[in-house]
């Protein structure tokens, strides 16, 4: 890969610490669900739930991996992702309490908005370099996103 215009290393996700009352509703809420859609002979709904619903209880409790983020003559990179200057249209930096995010607009259909982690990076040096390269426009977290934030990853 081509060398890095900046660099810095951030979480790739803010850990919220969960409770164990949080595994408990997690997984009576799945069963609840279970129990509603076996009644409805939805086998197949059922069976995701259940899926989904073991996944969230294991990744509950992962940490979060220091990974590199940088922009390149490429591209964006976020740790072994390359996202190419070509596919992406606008970014949008957002502060919320002690977390700094950088949103970037993706023209890929299958992932609209990417969400980067700033870690301690200066917000005005990264500001500086993206407005040379993107357009700035008011983005926002995907229903997916928010989601993810409600269940506490």
């Amino acid at each position: 890969m081509s060398e890095y215009y900046l660099e810095w290393e951030a979480p790739n996700f803010n850990h919220r610490e969960k409770t164990t009352d949080w595994y408990w509703s997690l997984g009576l809420l799945g069963l609840i669900i279970i129990g509603f859609s076996l009644w409805l002979k939805n086998y197949l709904f059922s069976f995701l739930i259940l899926i989904g619903t073991f996944t969230l209880l294991l990744n509950g409790g992962r940490r979060p991996e220091l990974i590199k983020h940088g922009f390149n003559q490429q591209g964006i990179v976020v740790g072994e992702h390359l996202y190419p200057w070509p596919t992406l249209e606008s970014y949008w930096i957002e502060t919320r309490g002690h977390e700094v995010k950088l949103f970037i607009h993706s023209n890929k259909s299958w992932q609209p908005v990417v969400d980067i982690a700033l870690g301690q990076m200066n917000v005005e040096v990264i500001n500086n370099f993206l407005e040379k390269k993107l357009k700035k426009e008011h983005l926002q977290e995907t229903p997916a996103m928010k989601i993810a934030h409600l269940l506490g990853f």
